[in-house]
Order: C-alpha cells, then structure tokens, then sequence
C-alpha cells in the first residue's frame, strides 16, 4: 500500500491528529491509543479492526503498529461542512 488518506474536521485534526493537542504519533497508553488517530489507522489497517483488544497494553506495545508512522499533511478547505484536513 502506496498511501493512505484520512479526511478529518479540523477540530478532529487538532485533537487526535496531531494538531494543537501535540503529537499523536508516541503510543504507550491506551489513553494514548484512544486519542491518536495516526495509531487508530495503523492499527485498523494491521487488524482490520479497531476494538477493544487494540487498547490492549500487549497491542499498543506490539512493534507492527510502530513501524506504521504515516507521514502528516494538513490541508484546509473551504467549505466548512466538509472535512478539512488530511492524514496522509
């Protein structure tokens, strides 16, 4: 898989992408996990789910989802009833 796309509103991207909340992308908590959406992609992508076994502490510490880091590119949009930024 080349790329993945995620289309996000802003506060979305704020919180649990990255943006104003801070880097999303360090995972050692199911706190963590629940509030990062670049782990909540990664681990859907792995396991073709996003349960309650992928807040696991076993799974959050599992090398496989680490190693999925997507890059972060933010992009706005115009009109504000459609998402306006991207995890790429």
């Amino acid at each position: 898989m080349d790329h993945v796309q995620v289309d996000v509103f802003d506060v979305a991207f704020n919180i649990i992408a990255g943006g104003e909340e801070g880097d999303k992308k360090v995972v050692r908590t199911k706190e963590q996990a629940d509030h990062s959406l670049p782990y909540l992609v990664a681990v859907a992508l792995l396991d073709g789910q996003v349960l309650p076994a992928q807040f696991a502490p076993q799974r959050i510490a599992r090398a496989d989802v680490h190693g999925t880091r997507p890059r972060r590119r933010r992009q706005g949009c115009a009109d504000r009833d459609r998402p306006a930024a991207s995890l790429r």
